[in-house]
This record gives C-alpha cells, sequence and structure tokens, in this order.
C-alpha cells in the first residue's frame, strides 16, 4: 500500500493509528473523554468496534500501552523563541517541563510542574470572587439592560428560570455558569485529576507564556472581561462600563464563547459532577469531601 502522490510506502503505524481513530465511527477523543461528533460516520460502530477487538486479539499482551499525560504539555509557549513548552518524567517520578529547542538552543531553565502549577494559581487568583459577592453580580448582570429587552419586543424574561436555547437569556445563563466554574478555578485546580485540570485551563486560558520564571497568561472571553472587572472591583474603582460590556458578550456570545460554554457543559455531565453546584460556598472547596466529589 502506497501514498497516491508520493508513491511511498504507508507504515504499519499509520494504517495501524487510521484503525484505532474513532473519529471515523463518528465520535471524537478530548483529553480522555468521549464525545459524539457531528459528521457523519464513515464506518457503524459496530465495525469499528470489531475492528477494535481484532486489533486487541492480535497484541500479545492484548493490553493497549497507555501514553504519559502531562497537563500543561501543549498549553504553553516558551517566552524567548516562541517553541512549545514539553515535558519529560525523570527518576520515574518528577515532572519537569522545558523549551522543547526546536529553534536552538533556548536560555529558558527546566521547571517543576508543581512550581508550574503555583503560577497557573496565581493567574485563576485572578477570577477569585466570594460567593455572596458573585450572587450580588450574577443579578447585576440579569439587570442590565433588561429593560432593552422587553423594549424590543422579547417575550422571555432574561430572568426566567427556563428561557428558551439561544436566547439571551439562555446565553447569559450559560455564560454566568461559565464564570461561576472560573471564581474557584483556583481552589479546585491542586486536587483535580490531570485530565480534568487541563480542561479547565483550555476554558480558561487563550494562551500562556513561560519565561525567565515568569508564567504570563492570557485569558479567554469572556474570562478576560471578568478579570478586568475583579481587579477593578479591588481597587474600589468598579464601573458599570465593564458589567456593560461582560452582560452584552454573555448575551450576544461569539461562536468562541458558546464553544468554551459547550465544552464546560459537556465537561461536567460527562463528569456525572455539576462544577456549578459545587461552587455555590467556597467553603466546599476547602472540606475533603468537597475536594473528593470533584475528583471522582
Amino acid at each position: 500500500m502506497r501514498y497516491q502522490r508520493s508513491g511511498r510506502p504507508i507504515s504499519v503505524s499509520t494504517v495501524h493509528g487510521l484503525l484505532r481513530n474513532r473519529l471515523y465511527a463518528g465520535s471524537f477523543e478530548w483529553l480522555g473523554e468521549i464525545y459524539q461528533g457531528i459528521h457523519e460516520p464513515l464506518v457503524s460502530a459496530d465495525i469499528w468496534d470489531a475492528v477494535q477487538q481484532t486489533l486487541d486479539s492480535r497484541s500479545a499482551t492484548n493490553v493497549r500501552a497507555k501514553p504519559l499525560f502531562f497537563p500543561f504539555t501543549g498549553l504553553i509557549r516558551c517566552g524567548h523563541c516562541d517553541c512549545a513548552v514539553v515535558a519529560q518524567m525523570q527518576k520515574g517520578k518528577y515532572i519537569y517541563y522545558h523549551c522543547s529547542g526546536f529553534r536552538g538552543k533556548c536560555p529558558e531553565r527546566y521547571v517543576r510542574q508543581e512550581v508550574l502549577e503555583e503560577h497557573f494559581l496565581d493567574l485563576l487568583r485572578k477570577l477569585r470572587c466570594g460567593r455572596q459577592e458573585f450572587e450580588d453580580i450574577r443579578s447585576d448582570l440579569e439587570d442590565v439592560r433588561s429593560g432593552d429587552a422587553f423594549l424590543s419586543g422579547q417575550v422571555t424574561s432574561l430572568r426566567h428560570p427556563h428561557p428558551l436555547p439561544g436566547t439571551p437569556g439562555a446565553l447569559l445563563r450559560d455564560g454566568i455558569g461559565l464564570l461561576e466554574m472560573g471564581r474557584t478555578a483556583h481552589l479546585q485546580l491542586t486536587h483535580l485529576p490531570d485530565k480534568m485540570k487541563r480542561q479547565i485551563l483550555d476554558l480558561v486560558f487563550q494562551r500562556c507564556s513561560w519565561a525567565n520564571g515568569e508564567l504570563t497568561g492570557h485569558f479567554n472571553t469572556p474570562f478576560d472581561i471578568f478579570a478586568d472587572y475583579m481587579a477593578e472591583s479591588a481597587g474600589r474603582g468598579r464601573t458599570s462600563a465593564l458589567m456593560t460590556k461582560l452582560s452584552d458578550a454573555l448575551r450576544h456570545a461569539t461562536p468562541e464563547i458558546r464553544l468554551l460554554v459547550g465544552r464546560y457543559n459537556a465537561m461536567h455531565r460527562t463528569r456525572g459532577v455539576d462544577l456549578r453546584a459545587n461552587a455555590d460556598d467556597d467553603r466546599n472547596f476547602r472540606s475533603d469531601s468537597g475536594f473528593r466529589r470533584l475528583a471522582a
């Protein structure tokens, strides 16, 4: 078997990867979780399962080797040369991250995974918000321009408990749920499994870079607006302009924000844990039982 254009032979590993790829059966894997795609499958699930059984039966050990998962790989770029920051395990237990050095020798030193995680926690603290304060913000978001919604002829109230999907009320509700996860992420992160850590960080951050022992993070919208709002709150300079900006971003969500909300909803449905419910009170995350519920 050869490639049509180049005429080069197709390797056995390439064919094996194609046969193992569940995308052709209509689903896909994202950070260890399986999701149903919206594309039309090329083969049925029964055929795909039969192929997997055949491949497994031909394995000497009948067990597929699982590669190591590093939660921050692919999430951080080197601040010196913009290469990927990659991970490796040493002595079977210590995980270090370093610049891949793809563009040549880089001055940035190796860093332990625990150190990187502390830097991520510092960034997530920019979204920190107490339960009562967040309830006030929720109320403010629901009030902003709610009068305009009625004047424009929208029948469904923005405060309706079950707004129609795709309406400003539903988009606002889902966006607030996303922010509620972000406000307590600094309390959750350390106690979650690595794959769930990565899912949360992918939701919150657009890109991150590491240079000179410092982590720089750029938030996805709406977290960037929320971080600015909380910074103003800390300085007692909170303005209605940022609240209006945040409300508009949630009510008239871009495709990017809708994708974040969809990923978050899929994440807590798949895990069987509603992070928004657990985030009702910060004290939940300070108790061992609260941590165990999230990590289960």
